[in-house]
């Protein structure tokens, strides 16, 4: 870009504000300003594990964060749970639960493969779940929480029998719909960790700083 389109691009970005200034990166750029941000988030999570162990061991009061932070927080400070797992299931606390028995060397290729073998009832076979589209149930039918290992096959297809994982229909999920379920997970991890630090509900805290763009009706 030369020095006179900068000048000429500047006054647009500067008007259009922080948000709009995504609408003028690439599509690289956009990758990059991701997975810094959840870079962000994974750090916030490690640190403030930290500070909760801390503020626990000082006997301050944490009630107002024992709905959402003390299902993880902890597991995370005792090296149960990697900050990375929590960033990818943010709200899913069955989901957190059951990663936290397995070792985090385990979490850490499940995350980097990005898929986890899960037995369809359905289709009577196992098949590679993305992490981006996997519930608690089948987190559960995959995640031997005694054991604290993964479940083979064969070990699965018997918890199905015995306890049988809710039959969803079958729905191929598109490159895009995956794409968006892993960014909503992960922007979600980053505005949940700012309104609890503020004691506020996601809501209360998207009311107060999310501007959303005046809608005009076409004539």
């Amino acid at each position: 870009m030369t020095q006179t389109t900068a000048l000429q691009n500047g006054p647009q970005r500067q008007a259009a504000g922080p948000i709009n200034e995504l609408e003028y990166m690439s599509e690289d750029e956009l990758i990059v300003a991701l997975k810094e941000a959840i870079g962000t988030t994974v750090h916030g999570i490690a640190k403030a594990a930290r500070i909760w162990v801390e503020m626990e061991r000082r006997g301050l009061d944490l009630s107002n964060y024992r709905k959402s932070l003390h299902a993880y927080l902890p597991l995370v400070a005792q090296g149960k749970l990697l900050p990375e797992t929590v960033v990818e299931f943010m709200g899913d606390v069955r989901i957190l639960q059951r990663f936290a028995v397995i070792p985090r060397d385990q979490q850490r290729q499940l995350l980097q493969k990005g898929t986890i073998p899960v037995y369809d009832v359905r289709r009577q076979t196992v098949r590679q779940v993305p992490l981006a589209q996997l519930d608690a149930d089948q987190a559960e039918l995959a995640i031997d929480e005694k054991a604290g290992a993964l479940r083979s096959p064969e070990q699965q297809k018997e918890r199905a029998a015995i306890r049988p994982v809710a039959k969803k229909a079958a729905q191929k999920e598109s490159p895009a719909q995956t794409m968006h379920l892993i960014v909503e997970r992960s922007l979600g991890a980053k505005v949940r960790l700012a309104a609890e630090a503020e004691s506020m509900t996601v809501t209360q805290y998207l009311a107060e700083n999310l501007t959303l763009p005046t809608m005009t009706k076409k004539k």
